[in-house]
Parts: structure tokens; C-alpha cells; sequence
């Protein structure tokens, strides 16, 4: 099996939960963030700002976690 990649662009995580099923990204109100949604599953987006814009392999691996995504779905294996 496959390891997660080292990083990942916020774009290729939403184009990933896409094909996954998760419908969005869609906004958050107020403090809350920008989410995803599978039923009534939901995944919050992080939300990229100052110099780290990409996305570390422990904050996907808490993301797919919470999404009950296998690495091996995830990396499509």
C-alpha cells in the first residue's frame, strides 16, 4: 500500500472528495468553515491562508478520518 502524499492543494482534496461523493464545497457562516457533504456526512475544508497553502499529510489523514475514508480509497488502491 501506498503512502498519502507528503501535501496536497486544497483543490485536488475537493476534486478527491468529489469523486468520492461528497457534494460542495460549500460555504461556512460566520466562524464556521467551508464544508462537504455525503449524506449526512460532512468534512470541513481547511481554509489555506499565509505562507502554507497546501495541505500537510497529518491534516489529511485527520480529514479522512473524519470523512471514514480509507488511505487505500483515498489513493484509490
Amino acid at each position: 500500500m501506498s503512502a498519502l502524499p507528503a501535501q496536497t492543494t486544497r483543490k485536488a482534496l475537493i476534486e478527491r472528495l468529489r469523486e468520492l461523493g461528497f457534494d460542495g464545497p460549500f460555504p461556512g457562516t460566520g466562524p464556521h468553515p467551508a464544508f462537504m457533504q455525503r449524506g449526512a456526512q460532512v468534512v470541513k475544508l481547511p481554509n489555506p491562508h499565509g505562507k502554507q497553502k497546501d495541505i500537510g499529510r497529518e491534516l489529511l489523514r485527520r480529514i479522512l478520518s473524519n470523512a471514514d475514508i480509507s488511505k487505500g480509497e483515498w489513493l484509490g488502491e
